[in-house]
């Protein structure tokens, strides 16, 4: 799969979750508003987005960071993510 059609797939399916979001969070908030009352659904809705966002952390944290190495359209390595200084070919800090 080339990079265009990659691009294309997840930019299809980024705007095929917002569409789904945008239907069924408006309707999910108003069972709940009309099961629980106002203020149990706050409790819910903020609950979820603090529990998502600790999720992601700890994912970003895991799986995120590291002595990763990005290929310049120069050929050279460039450090990404960490503290160590990359060298040009001629063995010269940047």
């Amino acid at each position: 799969m080339d990079a265009e059609t990659l691009a294309s797939a997840v930019g299809s399916l980024m705007l095929t979750m917002q569409s789904c979001g945008d239907l069924l969070a408006p309707t999910l908030a108003g069972c709940l508003y009309d099961a629980l009352g106002f203020q149990w659904t706050m409790t819910v809705g903020g609950s979820l987005c603090f529990f998502t966002g600790t999720l992601l952390s700890i994912v970003f944290i895991i799986f995120g960071s590291g002595n990763k190495k990005s290929e310049t359209s120069t050929g050279e390595n460039v450090a990404l993510l960490s503290s160590e200084k990359s060298t040009t070919d001629n063995g010269t800090l940047e």
